[in-house]
């Protein structure tokens, strides 16, 4: 295969992967690969992160195998795939342990949150809070309005 065959073939396969991609978990799970996209807005700004997809494992399989010029043999499949499970993932303090103790650096993502949006709105002086739009302002703006009553 040329250069140029190869990359027409890594087209074709990514215009195929995101044709068949899905948004809800499939039933043959074991035929299809979990991944990650972020949304863009017409400005190509970045407006979603991480929204869960997924795609056709064949397809997959092959633009990994034609754009990196690896292959994973079964075994190394198997071993790759095993711990995903259909039960939520959490990070404990034990985990978190273990993960430190093996050298690990452990750091939360940067999208987590310890405030929520009521709790940041509740603290906003009037005047600051005027300036928020949306129904949360709106709904801290009646709160205010009604203990002042």
């Amino acid at each position: 295969m040329t250069e140029e065959e190869r990359w027409q073939r890594l087209r074709e396969l990514q215009e195929t992967m995101t044709a068949k991609r899905r948004y809800d978990q499939p039933l043959d799970a074991d035929q299809w690969i979990l991944s990650f996209q972020d949304e863009g807005d017409e400005q190509g700004r970045t407006v979603r992160r991480g929204i869960s997809v997924w795609m056709p494992r064949a397809e997959s399989d092959e633009w990994t195998r034609l754009r990196f010029g690896i292959s994973v043999s079964d075994d190394q499949e198997k071993r790759m795939y095993e711990h995903q499970s259909d039960e939520p993932f959490f990070i404990t303090e034990e985990i978190e342990a273990k993960m430190k103790a093996t050298g690990y650096l452990f750091e939360p993502p940067s999208h987590v949150r310890t405030t929520s949006l009521a709790e940041i709105l509740a603290d906003l002086t009037n005047d600051e809070l005027a300036a928020w739009p949306g129904e949360l302002a709106d709904q801290e703006r009646e709160r205010r309005r009604a203990q002042n009553r």
